[in-house]
């Protein structure tokens, strides 16, 4: 199928009847397993930035946060991965393939050899109450990410995103766009992304349930910090869906743009930066300096959040110490500079 075909019988009153069960299920596991490469890789980085931290209660954090930071830190390491095929012309399945099979085999020894900072770090859930409702959770957005699938939406994402992504492919990496698809306020990490959901499935609709997945795991950020903060179980469950039914959240989960990515690692960024503020912690610093270099690299309009959160991290470091500014400022730079001048 042509990723710019858009079927005109298909729309959103006719999803549930033309709903195809046998292709929602195969892009749900494609989703899968960028969502568990992704948590193999973070854990493998956040495993090594724990050696940094010095072993205390306060660094200690509950599972489900531990598992979102590792799934968005994973997510920004799989991007700088295509980055660098694409900068180097390598962006093909053979590249792909080998240097995923690389990075997973780092990532597997960086957690065998860190196994105990890490266990040190989570705060497992205990009782039957706690761990069904986490259980019940995942199913429930399990759910809500396979309802993502449906027919290409007009604008944006037909016009920019999806070939932008194809033309990444068929460059073999990074070039000369068109002067159609240089658009002024994306930069290029999300449709890097997408260039390997085309590689995957060459369809448009694909790449869609992508863009759904960050909504998805953008509510599954906001289920741990409820859970973080200490909220009812039950408030912990009803937030995250108050999230979904927000009308943007909603309408985007339908269209492969870069809004949800941008969305998702802002709200990362935030959450660690929250629990930074508390703990002090290196590494929750640098996490949140992560996601926000990545929420640039999705959307320029993100520097203006710059201001506020130096202030931030000035006022709760409360010393003339510039260090964590730095700190923040390094790490933020590598996983958003590197995307957000390509344009300029």
């Amino acid at each position: 199928m042509d990723i710019l075909h858009i079927p005109p019988d298909q729309t959103f009153s006719t999803l549930l009847n033309n709903y195809n069960y046998h292709l929602a299920l195969r892009y749900f596991l494609y989703n899968a397993s960028i969502v568990l490469t992704a948590l193999l890789w973070g854990a493998g980085l956040i495993g090594q930035l724990l050696n940094y931290s010095p072993s205390s209660e306060k660094n200690r954090i509950h599972l489900c946060s531990l598992s979102f930071f590792c799934i968005s830190v994973g997510l920004a390491l799989i991007i700088f991965t295509l980055f660098l095929l694409a900068w180097a012309k390598y962006l093909t399945p053979e590249g792909v393939v080998i240097a995923f099979s690389f990075i997973s085999f780092i990532a597997l020894a960086s957690i065998y050899f860190n196994k105990k900072n890490i266990s040190e770090t989570i705060i497992s859930p205990s009782g039957f109450i706690n761990n069904f409702t986490t259980f019940l959770l995942v199913l429930l957005l399990a759910a809500f990410q396979a309802t993502a699938i449906t027919s290409a939406g007009i604008g944006d994402c037909t016009s920019y995103h999806a070939p932008y992504a194809d033309f990444l492919l068929k460059n073999l990496g990074l070039g000369v766009a068109p002067e159609h698809l240089i658009y002024p306020f994306h930069s290029l990490n999300i449709n890097i992304f997408y260039s390997l959901g085309l590689m995957i499935q060459h369809d448009i609709s694909y790449i869609q349930t992508m863009h759904a997945l960050f909504a998805t795991l953008s509510m599954f950020g906001i289920y741990a910090f409820c859970i973080e903060t200490k909220q009812q179980r039950f408030i912990a469950m009803l937030v995250p869906f108050f999230f979904a039914h927000i009308f943007t959240i909603k309408f985007s989960r339908f269209f492969a743009n870069v809004d949800l990515g941008s969305t998702y690692f802002m709200l990362a960024c935030i959450f660690a930066l929250y629990l930074w503020a508390d703990r002090k912690t290196l590494w929750l610093l640098v996490i949140s300096a992560i996601n926000f270099g990545m929420a640039i690299g999705a959307k320029y309009i993100i520097c203006v959040f710059a201001i506020p959160v130096a202030l931030y991290i000035c006022i709760q470091e409360r010393r003339s110490s510039m260090r964590p500014l730095l700190v923040f400022a390094a790490w933020g730079a590598i996983f958003g500079l590197y995307l957000s001048l390509i344009h300029i």
